[in-house]
């Protein structure tokens, strides 16, 4: 399964490519640094009640090839994206199928995620509630209100996956605020703290695996080290690529980099 998984990972990558090289703007480089983790989230072992939450909703251009794929929304939607009417937006919204919450106001989807995961406990669920959060997004007040609402909940059905980029908006996080010790906080909180390569799909499978197999009896937080703009040689890891798209001929810098042809980033 692990190798159909790598197939599909770069099916969606192309995709996402294609949005970005017929919108011109956007943020790709927040969309490359999750698609692996979704990707493990909605392709593998998923149960039908399973909730997905992206809470940096600056990263949804990851996310509607997946919809697209599940028959969410219709393939050819995919050619709207960015543009005038559309339902798929630069954020997260609920007004696009298969979104249930809209996000990018920071902080805000892992409280709707740990409200989830407390419903599903009342009602015994044997389904599990997973949350996507940027590691800029962790400077907000509200995150921290759902890390302890969730210990003390003992919501051990909830897991949140920190794509930890290093780098927000306008910055470096740690340039910005400093959030570390990660790991330390979380643990405080009353979490149980795993961490992994957010590119390596095995590892997001295992860490899935072991949660859903009940080896914590605590909520889980997955710190997955990430790299913004993963496998674009001049946007990742950069300070300013949070909006940062290729022009131009730059795109055969992409095409290179991704071994495809000009041609195939148009969306068919």
């Amino acid at each position: 399964m692990e190798g159909t998984l790598e197939l599909l990972v770069r099916e969606l990558k192309l995709d996402i490519l294609r949005l970005f090289y017929h919108s011109r703007t956007g943020h790709l480089a927040s969309a490359l640094s999750c698609i692996e983790m979704l990707s493990v989230l909605y392709f593998w072992k998923h149960l039908e009640k399973d909730r997905i939450i992206l809470s940096k909703g600056h990263g949804t251009a990851a996310l509607y090839p997946i919809l697209a794929k599940i028959g969410e929304i219709h393939r050819e939607e995919l050619k709207t994206f960015y543009g005038y009417n559309s339902r798929l937006f630069a954020l997260a919204s609920h007004k696009t199928p298969g979104i249930e919450v809209s996000t990018g106001s920071l902080g805000q989807g892992i409280c709707f995620a740990s409200g989830l995961a407390k419903a599903y406990q009342l009602d015994e669920e044997e389904a599990k509630i997973f949350c996507i959060l940027g590691d800029g997004e962790m400077q907000e007040g509200s995150v921290w209100e759902a890390a302890m609402f969730a210990a003390a909940q003992k919501l051990d059905n909830f897991a949140v996956f920190l794509d930890h980029n290093g780098i927000q908006a306008s910055e470096r996080v740690q340039a910005i605020t400093k959030i570390e010790p990660i790991r330390k906080k979380w643990e405080a909180f009353g979490w149980q703290v795993e961490e992994i390569d957010g590119h390596d799909i095995a590892s997001i499978q295992k860490v899935v695996q072991d949660f859903r197999g009940g080896a914590h009896r605590k909520p889980l937080f997955v710190i997955a080290r990430t790299h913004k703009g993963h496998g674009i040689s001049f946007i990742e890891d950069q300070a300013d690529c949070h909006m940062r798209n290729p022009k131009n001929e730059e795109w055969e810098t992409v095409c290179r980099e991704f071994h495809i042809s000009p041609e195939e980033l148009n969306i068919s």
